[in-house]
């Protein structure tokens, strides 16, 4: 191939990319007091309104 070498040097420049993000990845997250809470709201109004019209949903379907 014509840019053999620089084929290679990519996929070395990859593969270090690859290793360092497999180290960094591997660390604990630490979180703060109030993180627990902002996940746990955010995910009540993520599901709520999606539960909110499966009951109804089911409740008209069970009322007929």
């Amino acid at each position: 191939m014509f840019f053999q070498d620089k084929v290679d040097r990519a996929f070395k420049w990859l593969n270090d990319k690859n290793k360092k993000a497999e180290v960094e990845e591997n660390e604990d997250i630490e979180l703060e007091k109030l993180d627990i809470l902002a996940i746990i709201i955010s995910a009540v109004i993520v599901f709520l309104p999606i539960l909110i019209v499966l009951g109804l949903i089911i409740y008209f379907v069970l009322r007929l």
